[in-house]
């Protein structure tokens, strides 16, 4: 596991001013190691530090990235049953059964590109999606639907910052009109728009999962200050 130290700058935090705290309630710190995030926490008390830190994962499939300083899990979810395609509200639904949080997209580029690896005939397959259907182009839901003004649209998960770190598709988004929704599809991480009710080759959609969080405090968890 790699290890993290904080490195206090004397010139806005003086290390006579109670460092580390330097006049906080609390501080608190996480990083990334291998698909776990780990957060670490301090809060003083009279005379102690109290230390804790708390461990996040993601279940299977799920992957976790960090957002910032959010902790967020991403899976692909098939329409694995007949009719095997589905609008942008069944895929709403699908992403929020079971530990689903509803719809989610990508936050940058490294995600984007994890989801159009995952959207794949290899992933298809192993989701039971027949091999008939994998002739054709096929699509995936991601977050987002315009829903009072064209081109502006609502967002189920906001921890992606909306549209910002969206790769749109040549001359996207273009509608004139509303209930419009956002996809992507396997081997481009561009985003595009179509009509919300549509299923013709949406297979299935990028979901957001709950996290599972641990807490820990070591056996020694306070420190003289």
């Amino acid at each position: 596991m790699e290890m993290k130290e904080r490195i206090l700058d004397a010139r806005k935090c003086a290390l006579a001013n109670d460092a580390p705290m330097c006049g906080d309630c609390y501080y608190s710190q996480g990083y990334l190691s291998e698909d776990t995030f780990y957060k670490m926490q301090v809060t003083p008390s009279e005379e102690d530090w109290k230390l804790s830190y708390t461990k996040l994962t993601c279940t299977n499939p799920s992957k976790l990235f960090v957002r910032c300083t959010v902790a967020v899990c991403i899976e692909i979810r098939w329409l694995n049953k007949s009719p095997w395609e589905l609008d942008q509200y069944s895929a709403s639904k699908l992403c929020a059964y079971g530990n689903g949080m509803g719809l989610t997209g990508q936050y940058n580029l490294k995600e984007g590109q994890w989801i159009r690896d995952q959207a794949s005939p290899t992933k298809a397959r192993e989701n039971g999606i027949p091999e008939s259907l994998l002739t054709t182009d096929f699509y995936f839901w991601i977050d987002g639907r315009s829903l009072y003004y064209p081109k502006v649209f609502a967002m189920e998960d906001l921890t992606h910052r909306g549209t910002l770190g969206y790769k749109w598709y040549p001359g996207m988004p273009a509608a004139t009109y509303t209930d419009v929704c956002l996809y992507t599809r396997f081997g481009d991480s561009s985003v595009a728009e179509y009509d919300c009710s549509s299923s013709k080759n949406y297979r299935g959609a990028a979901c957001r999962t709950e996290i599972v969080t641990t807490d820990y405090e070591p056996e020694q968890s306070y420190c003289q200050r």
